[in-house]
C-alpha cells in the first residue's frame, strides 16, 4: 500500500490509499493488542446478533405522471392486511423510498428512486394502500 501511495499522481488517489493504509495500520495494531493480552479479548461480552430482516428490492413498478402529478404504482402480495406503521414512504426534493415491512417473514420491501427528472415537493408528497 505505501508503494501504491509513493507511485500514485493524482491527490483524490492519494488520499483514498492514505485513509486505507491508516485503516489498516489501525487493524494491524488493534489485532497485535489481542494477540499480546489474550485474557482482556476473552473478557469481552459477546452481543446477542439481532435477527436480520432481508430487504428485497422492488423492481417490478409503474407510473403515471401529467404536470401536475406524478403517481408510481407498486403491486405487494398482502400489503393491505399488514398494519399502517408498517408501509412507509419518505419523499425527498427529488427522491423517494417506499418501505413495506412484513413482520412474519422478518423481510422487507423496498423502491428507492434516488433521482427523480425534476423536483417534487415532498410537503405535500403522499401515499395510499389500495385494497
Amino acid at each position: 500500500m505505501r508503494d501504491l501511495l509513493v507511485k500514485a499522481t493524482r491527490s483524490r488517489v492519494k488520499d483514498i490509499i492514505g485513509v486505507e493504509l491508516r485503516k489498516l495500520e489501525h487493524e494491524v495494531s488493534r489485532l497485535e493488542k489481542a494477540a499480546a493480552d489474550p485474557v482482556s479479548s476473552t473478557e469481552v461480552p459477546q452481543k446477542k446478533p439481532r435477527p436480520q430482516i432481508q430487504t428485497q428490492t422492488i423492481t417490478n413498478y409503474a407510473w403515471d405522471q401529467s404536470d401536475k402529478f406524478m403517481k408510481i404504482y407498486v403491486t405487494i402480495k398482502g400489503v393491505h392486511s399488514l398494519p399502517k406503521e408498517r408501509v412507509t414512504c419518505e419523499f425527498g426534493k427529488r427522491s423517494f423510498r417506499l418501505q413495506v415491512e412484513e413482520e412474519e417473514n422478518k423481510r422487507r420491501s423496498e423502491l428507492y428512486i434516488s433521482t427523480l427528472l425534476e423536483d417534487i415537493n415532498p410537503e405535500e408528497s403522499w401515499y395510499k394502500v389500495r385494497h
